[in-house]
């Protein structure tokens, strides 16, 4: 038996599809592929970095994929900045309205402020607008379209020989999945890296950084301490201190000392030391920072500590470039004593060879 024909009011026939729950069950026809979650590796990343190229096109490109990727920010949220929402100093980037209208201040690292420093500088010379902006024609300035920006990553990664999709959100992807590191080598579930993130969030207050927030997140899930013990430790270098460090700085010693089992006073000196022996440097370079790290973890004095970034960086041309500090740290980490000694001439080919394979894309710097 066939049922009988929708009927309006008066009795006349109508379409099925004004019908309610007409469509329930059916697939939409204007459905758009679901794609995997398949982010891409380091190296590949790196890889379309360096096929950027150079001029103001490939430094917009350069500066969006490091925002994309050290930030963890969706595409519109990077496309909306502005240059005022950069803080190097703090390390943080704000995103005034992201998804759902809500404000919220993300951490970006070191690096990714060095990879973004090219386009702000030819930022400046361009009329005020966002800062990822269209460089030529009569638009130059305005805001630039989000299928533009993937339609260059796109083609950057086809330049690269990336085999795999390369979209904005991929970035957004990589970013997440190191945040999770953390959680899976300490054992963590993400419910407990998120409950004591939370309670350093109560802690900390209203002025606290959610860069300075992750660092003790981190160091209390590395190092099994509660948030109590590290925030004690945390107040002891912040009473030590002069008042130059700020709440990042202070983050990052704290992780030091919990980290190279260092009592608060040694790092702080420790620190001051390293930081008066390069004076050309300041108070708020990352380098002064890792160098501290390196020192704590060799068990060598600052002196030495130094010493072989300088030679190591001689070996690069005579540049105090970061790539040296990079080699210094990994030589650090793994214990080489020979790296330490007067043979530091030795390293010069596995540092060449390190300098080709870690993540130094331009003038050999990391």
């Amino acid at each position: 038996m066939t049922a009988a024909p929708p009927l309006d009011p008066l009795g006349r026939r109508v379409s099925p599809a004004s019908v309610p729950r007409y469509l329930t069950g059916r697939p939409s026809r204007r459905k758009r592929p679901r794609y995997p979650a398949d982010p891409p590796r380091t190296e590949e990343i790196i890889a379309v970095m360096r096929c950027c190229g150079d001029g103001l096109h490939g430094d917009r490109a350069r500066g969006l994929i490091a925002v994309l990727w050290r930030a963890g920010l969706r595409i519109q949220e990077a496309l909306n900045l502005n240059e005022l929402d950069l803080d190097r100093r703090r390390g943080s980037v704000l995103v005034r309205r992201g998804k759902g209208g809500r404000r919220r201040e993300v951490g970006m690292d070191h690096w990714g402020f060095e990879q973004l420093e090219p386009w702000l500088r030819a930022r400046e010379q361009m009329p005020v607008g966002p800062l990822f902006c269209v460089i030529d024609g009569h638009t130059r300035g305005r805001a630039w379209h989000p299928s533009a920006a993937r339609d260059v990553l796109r083609g950057r990664a086809a330049q690269a020989g990336v085999r795999r999709r390369f979209a904005p959100h991929q970035l957004r992807h990589a970013h997440a999945i190191e945040l999770t590191k953390v959680a899976l080598f300490t054992e963590r579930s993400v419910d407990d890296m998120m409950d004591i993130y939370a309670e350093f969030e109560t802690r900390q207050g209203k002025g606290s950084t959610e860069r300075e927030l992750a660092e003790l997140t981190k160091v209390a899930a590395l190092t099994g301490r509660s948030p109590n013990e590290v925030i004690k430790v945390y107040d002891q270098i912040d009473s030590g201190s002069p008042g130059w460090a700020g709440r990042d700085r202070l983050a990052e010693l704290t992780k030091i000392a919990l980290l190279t089992n260092s009592s608060p006073k040694t790092v702080y000196f420790r620190f001051t030391e390293i930081n008066a022996k390069k004076k050309g440097w300041g108070t708020k370079d990352h380098r002064v920072m890792e160098l501290t790290k390196l020192s704590l973890l060799g068990k060598r004095t600052a002196e030495d500590v130094v010493r072989t970034f300088n030679k190591l960086a001689a070996l690069d041309g005579g540049k105090d470039s970061k790539s040296a500090l990079t080699f210094s740290l990994l030589s650090g980490e793994l214990l080489q004593d020979s790296v330490f000694g007067n043979n530091v001439d030795e390293c010069s080919g596995g540092y060449a060879r390190l300098i080709l394979s870690i993540d130094s894309y331009s003038s050999g710097e990391t």
